[in-house]
């Protein structure tokens, strides 16, 4: 999976026989990898907002102390 340049990460697609994917097959892989590459993203994205969030607060608290 992956993001541009960016490895997020890797799909297995375990399986009852050892055949290449038809193109089908192959389609809904790709699907199934992009929707779970948007959720590990929007995930990331949520976690780097929260410690933002509150290094931001942090810093406010820190200067009404100081004031």
């Amino acid at each position: 999976m992956r993001l541009r340049r960016e490895n997020i990460g890797a799909l297995l697609l375990p399986g009852t026989e050892v055949r290449p994917l038809n193109a089908d097959d192959l389609g809904l892989a790709q699907a199934l990898a992009d929707a779970a590459t948007i959720g590990l993203v929007q995930a990331r994205t949520i976690r780097q907002q929260h410690t933002a969030n509150e290094q931001f607060h942090t810093a406010l608290q820190s200067r009404i102390i100081i004031e």
